[in-house]
């Protein structure tokens, strides 16, 4: 696994289920 956040795709699905868990909150 690559680390940086945003550059790998892993990152970026955490980010996006961060961002959809705030918008159901």
């Amino acid at each position: 696994m690559q680390r940086g956040i945003g550059s790998s795709p892993a990152g970026k699905t955490h980010l996006s289920r961060f961002l959809a868990d705030n918008n159901v909150r």
